[in-house]
């Protein structure tokens, strides 16, 4: 397999920060020229080394909470349990491994009744919920790749991580509000970067290519364009390679310090593309990269669990292979906003 080049590298991180600015500007902060951006960004691609989708804010869309379940079963269970999950229009993200299914939902309805539409069957060995509301802040890192590339890349610093789950609403409106006369708008833009032809192709969102209802939508925080790692798909640089995914789960020492934790994180340079909270529980998930990391920190790994401890108890960390991920459903936001036959 090709490695990545340290050109391509710079040009992917760029592409993963989805800073809200001109291509010329996004260009120039590279130091690339601008011929050699525009063939990286083609290759980046159409090599599905990186996609682009629109995600909306839940809180102003109808939707009041976002959960996040992995679960463990037996087995016998896992097929029955991915065609549940999939068939959920709530579903907006699935991934499965032999032993570990992992799934993200968009919904309105109580955590006992979200719960039970699952069917997860009795006797299931490790299920793990974590149900945060649509509010500003409560996903403080939602799928945002672009610090864990530059880790793996080498190259010192980010852009514009950590992304949050759009989530730009005031406390006092409310929640659907603005469902009413956007709908279709939101469905039609939802839906474009997942339509046939467009799956391996930017997403251009500038007013050239939008109308101005869709720019609206943008500009307004109701939906946000981002742009998305695939660690399966992407090459190794510099014989460095994504091998794991590592998921963090436990219960919060002190409930409502989940900020604090964060924060502890990015002090000892842990940087998770998923960070989610409730209030009382946290999971968050990183990428490890193999070999291990060239330059060592004497005790590193004691010292990220220790710091771990000082907030979470009951800790269970699950690593998963990144060349066993099935990806069942991938960011299918526009399932949340069905266009009208």
């Amino acid at each position: 397999m090709r490695s990545i080049t340290e050109g391509e590298a710079v040009a992917i991180r760029a592409l993963l920060a989805s800073l809200p600015t001109s291509e010329r500007r996004r260009i120039r902060e590279t130091g690339l020229g601008s011929r050699t951006f525009e063939r990286i960004r083609k290759r980046a691609y159409g090599s599905g080394w990186v996609f682009d989708r629109i995600i909306p804010d839940p809180s102003r869309t109808g939707f009041e909470t976002i959960f996040l379940v992995m679960a463990q079963p037996f087995a016998e269970h896992l097929e029955g349990i991915q065609a549940r999950w999939k068939e959920l229009p709530s579903n907006v993200l699935l991934w499965r491994w032999p032993e570990t299914v992992f799934g993200v939902f968009f919904s309105n309805e109580s955590q006992e009744k979200f719960l039970a539409g699952l069917y997860l069957p009795a006797g299931r060995s490790e299920t793990f919920v974590v149900s945060s509301p649509a509010k500003r802040h409560a996903i403080p890192v939602y799928f945002d790749f672009e610090a864990a590339w530059a880790r793996l890349t080498l190259q010192r610093g980010t852009l514009a991580y950590p992304h949050a789950l759009p989530a730009v609403a005031r406390e006092d409106e409310a929640p659907s509000g603005k469902l009413s006369i956007s709908r279709e708008k939101i469905a039609g833009l939802l839906a474009r970067p997942v339509r046939p032809g467009a799956e391996n192709a930017p997403l251009h969102v500038s007013p050239f290519f939008f109308p101005r209802s869709y720019q609206h939508l943008l500009e307004t925080g109701l939906v946000e364009r981002r742009t998305i790692l695939d660690p399966q798909k992407v090459p190794p640089f510099q014989g460095r390679s994504i091998e794991r995914v590592a998921f963090v789960q436990g219960e919060l020492t002190s409930p409502g310090t989940e900020n604090t934790l964060f924060r502890m994180l990015m002090a000892i340079r842990v940087t998770p593309f998923l960070f989610a909270s409730d209030g009382s529980r946290v999971l968050l998930a990183t990428l490890s990269p193999a070999p291990a990391d060239p330059e060592p920190l004497s005790g590193r790994p004691p010292a990220i669990l220790g710091n771990l401890r000082r907030f979470l108890n009951g800790i269970q960390i699950v690593r998963e292979p990144v060349e066993a991920l099935s990806v069942v459903v991938n960011h299918r936001y526009d399932r949340l906003f069905p266009m009208a036959e």
